[in-house]
């Protein structure tokens, strides 16, 4: 298997799919990947991907509409720490 990255830029949103798991980037700088809650929700991850090589998935609301009702988590890469 290939573990070379694809990178799709759709409007304002890079996706870039890997092997097993898919990272969003939007214009303002925020990143986080989708995660199944169970391994049965693994197939809806690679609908989306399939969605999103096919350019049908633009926007975050498109994103959303497409995990269903949360079973696909959007996980922040970015750690924010209080002291």
């Amino acid at each position: 298997m290939d573990s070379t990255p694809e990178v799709y830029k759709i409007e304002k949103l890079t996706f870039i799919i890997l092997p097993e798991k898919i990272v969003v980037k939007t214009s303002l700088g925020q990143t986080f990947y989708l995660r199944p809650k169970a391994h049965y929700w693994r197939r809806r991850l690679k609908l989306i991907e399939s969605m999103i090589r096919l350019e049908e998935i633009r926007t975050l609301n498109e994103l959303s509409m497409w995990c269903a009702r949360g079973n696909i988590e959007w996980v922040d890469t970015q750690v924010l720490y209080k002291y």
